[in-house]
């Protein structure tokens, strides 16, 4: 469960931004706190090659997230990055938001148990209209396997995403930056 916890928050980078300028990112004042690297590293070419941003629109605007390319033609992510939007651009194999190989949509699918409330369930996949290149920069990120019960709890886990770099910047980086974090207990986690 933590591991998948790990992995959700690695593909967390939910923020609103405009998706014709890259330039111009719309600031989110109260953006959750697996929306940032804060106190993070810019991570370079190659260092996190599963890492994709999505960018997509909703009624509300446009949407950036990111997530990991589980294999050539589907990304997992969060589903609050999903809600409300018909048709993600994902780009793949870049540490920039505006490079990288492209791809869109196909299908958007989003946990049926998904608590926008609490955010409980908040997972969901996205299969790309084609796969993505394998190789070099684009790799499909490890899971563990399913049957795994290690709790992981106080192990150092890496977060990697394109979110705030501080509580006092508005706006998202431009570019992937990472941060190391110790795993917190269930308790902790849903305190």
């Amino acid at each position: 469960m933590k591991l998948l916890i790990v992995v959700i928050l690695a593909c967390l980078a939910a923020v609103q931004a405009r998706e014709i300028s890259y330039q111009s990112i719309v600031p989110l004042r109260d953006a959750p706190r697996s929306s940032r690297i804060v106190n993070g590293f810019p991570a370079t070419l190659g260092q996190f090659p599963y890492q994709v941003f999505l960018s997509g629109q909703t009624a509300g605007g446009n949407l950036a997230c990111g997530g990991s390319l589980i294999s050539a033609d589907w990304v997992l992510t969060a589903a609050h990055c999903q809600v409300g939007v018909s048709l993600f651009t994902v780009r793949a194999g870049t540490i920039n938001i505006g490079q990288g190989t492209v791809r869109t949509s196909n299908l958007i699918v989003i946990h049926p148990n998904y608590n926008p409330s609490n955010l409980n369930n908040d997972i969901g996949l996205i299969r790309l209209s084609e796969p993505m290149p394998l190789g070099g920069n684009i790799q499909v990120v490890a899971l563990p396997e399913a049957n795994l019960s290690e709790t992981f709890l106080n192990r150092q886990a890496t977060v990697s995403g394109f979110g705030r770099t501080s509580d006092s910047i508005p706006t998202i980086s431009n570019t992937l930056n990472f941060v190391h974090l110790n795993i917190i207990s269930n308790i902790q986690c849903m305190g």
